[in-house]
């Protein structure tokens, strides 16, 4: 699925380039012979998707884990988690903003 999606935007960005040139005015064989050069650029990043979603995956499973309590650590993210879980009842818990930030801080934490 994955490679399916990246060979279909390389695609979609080569004929983007593509089309870019021959508005412009250049004869579509050339516009085509240069937007190789995007091509293989597309063909690199799209090689990355995989990496770049594996890291993003076990990052969200590595931060799921910690505030859920399935790591020997668990114990530092049972305050963030109860605080995250906290409903907003106007006792001083600082409202969205303070929760924004206690997210990042765990998850911060949580990769490390």
């Amino acid at each position: 699925m994955v490679f399916a999606a990246s060979a279909f935007l390389t695609i979609l960005l080569w004929l983007w380039a593509i089309t870019k040139r021959a508005v412009r005015g250049v004869p579509l064989t050339r516009a085509m012979g240069e937007a190789v050069g995007l091509l293989w650029l597309t063909v690199l990043a799209s090689a990355f998707t995989p990496l770049i979603l594996y890291t993003v995956v076990s990052a969200v499973d590595s931060i799921t884990d910690a505030l859920a309590g399935g790591t020997p650590g668990a114990k530092f993210f049972e305050a963030f988690s109860a605080a995250l879980r906290k409903e907003d009842s106007g006792d001083g818990s600082g409202g969205p903003i303070v929760r924004i930030i206690l997210a990042g801080v765990s998850i911060l934490a949580a990769s490390s």
